[in-house]
């Protein structure tokens, strides 16, 4: 099976589906019964907040550190929806007015958030109902950490989902190699900017893939034309063969950075300081020697 959509993140990829689906997680927060009475869930819901602030602020001081200020004002954003008057009045009218739990609470103002941010005429505000998912699975895995997404221990994988939050981007990205085939994204949303940021191949334009595409599938990935092969057979095999060659092609490329010289021929040694393993790959991208400094404390 082919599957046409546009790349948001150019790259070629080769992994198994694992099928993101947040329907399933809010139905089952909406399922989740109180532990006590509207008081206690308020308490619940005052504590996970106060718990995923500091989460945000966190990854927030962490990508600052790593000079990502553009994917640090990411999070800021995330922090700041976080603390919104609206959407915290909208959760806890849920308790208080109808009885429920804060897990169910939360799931029913992401939802109803979600559907007004999808629904709006304005490309920018349809860019943010990912981050609306975001903030409400955060704050639900604050409640309840088994609401957490399953870990893949470092395969390469090809993540599909409708709408693909920036928070799950970013985790599976550290859990190993992995692209991504959506439904729906924008160039200029929260997610694609980090998949541009962690060099992660992202594909969207794809209508209902969590629907095509069953968990555990091989799907070969070319964001740069634009498609992506699931289980190839027959045709198909000859895209793969093409999407086989180019990953091979440009795993093969070494890179070749401009030496850094001074303009009067001095050569100058280069070391990046980092906070993250994974930037110690882009020690040759820029012509460096090593890393000078590995911030270790995050």
């Amino acid at each position: 099976m082919i599957l046409h959509g546009h790349g948001l993140s150019p790259g070629f990829f080769e992994g198994h589906a694992h099928v993101l689906d947040a329907a399933a997680w809010i139905a089952a927060a909406e399922q989740v019964a109180p532990l006590g009475g509207p008081e206690r869930e308020l308490e619940r819901l005052r504590a996970a907040q106060a718990r995923a602030c500091t989460q945000l602020e966190r990854v927030q001081i962490q990508l600052s550190h790593q000079g990502r200020k553009e994917d640090a004002e990411i999070f800021a954003a995330h922090a700041l929806m976080m603390r919104d008057p609206a959407v915290l009045q909208r959760v806890e009218r849920g308790i208080a007015a109808n009885g429920l739990s804060a897990e169910a609470a939360v799931a029913e103002a992401t939802a109803a958030f979600h559907a007004e941010f999808e629904a709006s005429p304005l490309s920018m505000a349809r860019d943010k109902a990912a981050d609306v998912l975001d903030i409400g699975h955060r704050l639900l895995r604050c409640l309840d950490p088994r609401v957490e997404s399953q870990v893949l221990h470092g395969d390469p994988t090809v993540l599909v989902a409708s709408m693909l939050t920036p928070s799950e981007l970013v985790r599976f990205a550290h859990q190993g190699p992995c692209a991504a085939l959506t439904e729906s994204c924008g160039p200029k949303s929260h997610t694609a900017i980090l998949a541009r940021s962690l060099d992660i191949p992202l594909l969207t334009g794809i209508e209902l893939p969590a629907e095509k595409v069953a968990e555990g599938e091989l799907v070969l990935v070319d964001a740069v034309s634009g498609f992506a092969v699931v289980n190839p057979t027959g045709e198909e095999v000859d895209l793969a063969t093409r999407i086989r060659a180019a990953l091979v092609r440009v795993s093969s490329e070494e890179p070749r950075p401009r030496q850094p010289v001074t303009r009067d021929g001095v050569a100058v040694r280069l070391a990046l300081n980092i906070a993250d393993p994974k930037q110690a790959e882009l020690v040759p991208r820029f012509g460096a020697s090593g890393v000078g400094l590995f911030r270790t404390e995050f």
